[in-house]
């Protein structure tokens, strides 16, 4: 048999030692799965970890804004007298299975409003309404007008949406203390709302409020409206 030419076996050495063999490429396409497998992690991991940061802080952004309107509107509420209740609640849910509880999707209450002593005969004041729709899951603000009565028809104008879930609810209650304060004041009167939200990732937040109105609990910090009947608008002026 003729033997291969010396140049025709230089060649094949040549081509032996850069070509690779089936088990190095096998190797090298392991490895590299691992590598990226590893760096897929990585990415997707970051990635979620940013979006659940941001749905954080949205909804702490949410319940902020939340918070300053109820805030805000809560500590200037006003009474009209010693006898009829400075808030309304209506459209109740369904009582807890124990019924100790009766929790509420509309707040009604006026707020004290910008009072100019001199300006002003009497201080001027809103009645605000917050309505939440369980079609929409919607909560609205507005500004309502009719009777002091809990039965009967008002009229809302000016209704805005200040927070829009996905789904969940907002509850209204009123809490009364029969503890007396530093200021000796008894019988306070809290506004409780529990809100359960649940945004559009499907994440939920649950969060109770606490409110207190300045002007029927406070003492020293009372700006007069309930002490001086010259300051106080005429009865007439709630029923409007």
């Amino acid at each position: 048999m003729k033997q291969p030419s010396k140049d025709s076996q230089n060649f094949l050495k040549r081509i032996s030692k850069k070509s690779f063999t089936l088990v190095e490429v096998i190797v090298t396409l392991f490895i590299l799965g691992i590598v990226f497998t590893v760096l897929m992690r990585i990415f997707f991991t970051g990635k979620r970890i940013t979006y659940k940061v941001t749905t954080s802080t949205l909804a702490r952004q949410m319940f902020r804004v939340l918070n300053s309107y109820l805030r805000k509107d809560i500590r200037e509420a006003v009474i009209m007298d010693l006898i009829t209740p400075p808030f309304i609640l209506s459209d109740p849910y369904p009582p807890t299975p124990e019924g100790k509880y009766v929790l509420f999707k509309t707040l009604r209450f006026a707020r004290f409003d910008k009072y100019a002593p001199g300006i002003n005969k009497y201080p001027p004041f809103k009645k605000i309404i917050y309505r939440w729709d369980e079609e929409t899951h919607t909560l609205f603000r507005g500004v309502w007008k009719g009777p002091w009565d809990p039965n009967a028809d008002y009229k809302i104008v000016g209704e805005r949406p200040i927070l829009k879930i996905k789904d969940g609810s907002v509850k209204f209650a009123l809490l009364t203390t029969d503890m007396q304060d530093q200021y000796g004041v008894t019988g306070k009167t809290y506004v409780l709302v529990y809100v359960n939200a649940a945004l559009q990732d499907g994440t939920t937040y649950e969060t109770v409020f606490l409110y207190s109105s300045r002007n029927i609990n406070g003492a020293e910090e009372d700006p007069g409206w309930n002490d001086s009947p010259g300051t106080v608008p005429p009865y007439e002026d709630f029923q409007k």
